[in-house]
């Protein structure tokens, strides 16, 4: 037995997590860390590893305190340190991840998570980290999701932010989760009442359920926390464009959010094809342009502005606008105006070559096109 503690007594004592014999410095480290002193923890740590280069648990504090101060270079320092004495140490990875991560060196930052998470499966923090960086980075909200989802299965709910059930309830609309989507965002809003983006997300949730009435209480929500946001004038807009089929209305809630963002996209777009709507063509076309100017991708928005000149008889205008659309989306509907233009214009041959292409997309407008060519003279 005496030979056995022996032993022991001279494996703790040379065990890389060990306290060196005969100092007080990482003692004394920990005393500042606890009284969040971190500037003196860290002097204290350093001169612990200084005199015991192999102190693993030293190293790991140390980078511990440099994450806390945002020295994050340091930290990574540290912690590879750390990571070369102890590499089955789960923290240590975690705590490495989060110097990367927030030292944006976020590819070292996946691989520690990652690996944090090979040594202890319910490392709940770890999860929630590499979620963070798939949905604010990458913009993989499917990965992001799976590790929401693992990061809630380890937690307690008191500990899950407002922040984390808006970023799950978002990528599980990117997923077409509707209802989980709106579960989520409901407990986001519950944590943090003022939040207007959850708010905006419900009733973007509710729109695609088509449920207009619970969609247009959420955005109603969402404009009287944030008196300056376009977005929920542009979802209430689209809910009564779409689902309530009125376009009167729907052009009230575009208008009001292009006054209140003049670069919204869809805002302008929504008052642009209203006003086509209403045959109001010149009104619509400085709208549509802008929504050209806000995103030159985007292919209806050069179809309606066609559809705009086609219905001022301006049919040069038209074609040029309308090519554009398909070159970048080979749509039906702006075929089908191209090939009015054409007839217009009293080129039968074009306007047949455009009805074979209507045909060819198996568009529901290629029968209406054939029998206005077939009525020309």
């Amino acid at each position: 037995m005496r030979l056995t503690l022996t032993l022991f007594a001279i494996i703790v004592a040379t065990s890389s997590w060990a306290q060196p014999s005969g100092t007080d410095y990482f003692a004394e480290g920990k005393k500042a860390k606890a009284a969040n002193n971190y500037a003196l923890a860290i002097e204290n740590f350093k001169k612990a590893t200084e005199q015991k280069p192999s102190y693993a648990e030293a190293w790991y504090e140390l980078g511990w305190c440099y994450n806390e101060e945002k020295k994050y270079n340091d930290a990574i320092n540290a912690l590879k340190n750390a990571k070369r004495l102890s590499p089955d140490e789960a923290k240590v990875f975690y705590e490495s991840g989060y110097a990367n991560d927030f030292g944006e060196k976020y590819e070292d930052a996946i691989a520690d998570y990652k690996r944090c998470i090979e040594l202890d499966s319910d490392y709940g923090a770890a999860y929630r980290q590499l979620a963070n960086i798939y949905f604010d980075l990458d913009k993989d909200y499917a990965n992001a999701l799976q590790y929401y989802l693992q990061y809630i299965d380890r937690s307690a709910e008191k500990d899950i932010s407002s922040k984390t059930w808006y970023k799950k309830g978002y990528s599980e609309i990117e997923a077409a989760q509707y209802d989980d989507a709106i579960a989520s965002l409901k407990k986001s809003a519950a944590l943090d009442p003022k939040y207007a983006p959850a708010y905006d997300e419900i009733g973007f949730a509710y729109y695609k359920l088509s449920q207009p009435d619970e969609a247009i209480s959420a955005y109603t929500s969402s404009m009287r926390i944030d008196a300056k946001s376009s977005t929920p004038y542009s979802g209430t807009g689209d809910v009564f464009r779409y689902l309530k089929q009125n376009p009167e209305e729907a052009f009230n809630y575009y208008k009001k959010g292009v006054e209140i963002n003049p670069k919204s996209q869809n805002c302008n777009f929504g008052v642009g094809w209203c006003y086509n709507d209403k045959s109001n063509y010149e009104a619509a076309i400085p709208y549509l342009k802008k929504t050209i100017e806000i995103n030159p991708k985007y292919a209806a928005a050069f179809t309606e502005l066609g559809y705009a000149y086609y219905g001022l008889k301006r049919y040069d205008e038209a074609l040029m606008e309308l090519n554009k659309s398909v070159k970048l989306n080979e749509g039906g509907v702006a075929y089908y105006y191209i090939g009015l233009c054409y007839i217009a214009k009293n080129q039968k041959e074009k306007a047949k070559e455009i009805h074979q292409k209507l045909v060819a997309l198996n568009s529901k407008d290629a029968p209406n096109l054939l029998a206005k060519i077939n009525a020309m003279p």
